[in-house]
């Protein structure tokens, strides 16, 4: 083999490093020439279609489950002739020392028990009764009251705010607005602000979302949801919340859409049988941690029956067992007061088979007890 002289070495390797020099400058030259696409921002406007999610809430636990089949040492308003009551929970919260709960991220806590705007409070003609029942749910340690401007025609609000008015420290005050525009809202929520003597309002909730429609109405310009966030802004209310009876869907699809702070649903053992808010909404809730309130627990008294739901322990209980932070009940006397507020200090959770059990027993009837879904 002949040898290779040292300018002929030389010259061959200039030539095999020829193309990899030019693979390097078409590389560098291509970036100017096909620039790489920059990355696109997420769309500003969501989707507006949802899924909700399908998983039951009995896979959502706030406490301890109960050991299934161990119901020694309840107790019950009435005698329950064997139907489902509530078990002593391992590691329950204690009796009478425990009734509250966090508000979602509000950093609030209240009462389990929450006293609804609704009942004697809105009856005009028994003014001193429900100034009464107002001030003893305080002395008990009643935190968290609910009201709206239609409520006995403003009535509820004006009640509430004689009751409190030299006590509203010692309460977290809800109301609503019904009114779906800028001023319409800011009228009723001046309104509201006299009605309860108050200057603040700590959750503002937009009343009753009926529909697909109705729910996509409180983002238009100059609409509701702007503003409560002013008033928001300017300190006036200190928590934004969303209230709804007839369908999961619509409130879903507000909440996907804003960030409130609360949501007040209707939630009892007959609700689960018909465009369940429990299945396809309360997931969603729990998981963007909202302050969660249940409504129509009794369902109007329309639960309660021989042969079915037949007490408010059971009522109560079950909801209790959700992962809410309070649920409102309107009531008619002090003995329910005395009765509902026993019966949220002594909770202890419900195992699963006796939720399961509650459900059973309802579900014959719901069509009655979920009355509000199609009705109102």
């Amino acid at each position: 083999m002949p040898r290779l002289s040292r300018r002929r070495f030389l010259t061959l390797g200039l030539l095999a490093l020829i193309p990899l020099v030019l693979t390097g400058l078409w590389r560098v030259l291509a970036q100017y020439i096909y620039p790489s696409p920059r990355p696109v921002a997420p769309a500003q406007i969501p989707n507006v279609e949802t899924k909700p999610p399908d998983a039951r809430i009995t896979e959502i636990k706030v406490y301890p489950d109960a050991q299934d089949g161990n119901t020694a040492n309840c107790s019950a308003s009435k005698p329950d002739n064997g139907k489902p009551q509530p078990s002593n929970a391992p590691n329950a919260p204690v009796a009478a020392h425990n009734w509250q709960r966090p508000l979602g991220k509000t950093g609030q806590m209240v009462s389990i028990f929450g006293l609804g705007g609704g009942g004697i409070i809105a009856r005009s003609d028994r003014e001193d009764e429900a100034i009464e029942l107002i001030t003893h749910a305080l002395d008990m340690g009643v935190n968290y009251i609910d009201t709206a401007p239609t409520y006995g025609g403003a009535t509820s609000e004006l009640h509430i705010g004689k009751a409190l008015k030299n006590r509203r420290e010692e309460v977290f005050l809800a109301t609503k607005t019904l009114d779906r525009t800028y001023d319409g809202t800011m009228r009723l929520l001046e309104q509201s602000l006299k009605n309860l003597q108050t200057d603040r309002v700590d959750l503002y909730q937009i009343h009753g979302i009926r529909d697909q429609e109705d729910s996509i109405s409180i983002f238009k310009k100059n609409g509701v949801l702007e503003a409560m966030q002013k008033l928001k802004n300017e300190r006036v209310v200190r928590y934004l919340g969303i209230t709804g009876h007839r369908a999961p869907g619509p409130l879903l699809h507000a909440l996907e859409h804003f960030p409130f702070d609360c949501v007040l649903m209707p939630l009892n053992p007959a609700e689960i049988h018909f465009q369940s808010f429990q299945e396809k909404l309360l997931p969603f809730a729990v998981e963007k941690e909202l302050g969660i309130i249940a409504m129509k627990v009794p369902a109007y008294g329309r639960l309660l029956r021989q042969g079915g739901i037949e007490s408010m322990q059971q009522a109560l209980s079950y909801v209790y067992t959700l992962p809410v932070s309070t649920a409102i009940v309107g009531l008619s006397s002090l003995d329910q007061l005395s009765e509902n507020v026993r019966i949220a200090r002594e909770f202890t959770p419900y195992p699963s088979i006796t939720m399961k059990n509650l459900e059973s027993l309802a579900k014959p009837y719901q069509k009655e007890a979920n009355f509000y879904k199609v009705q109102w």
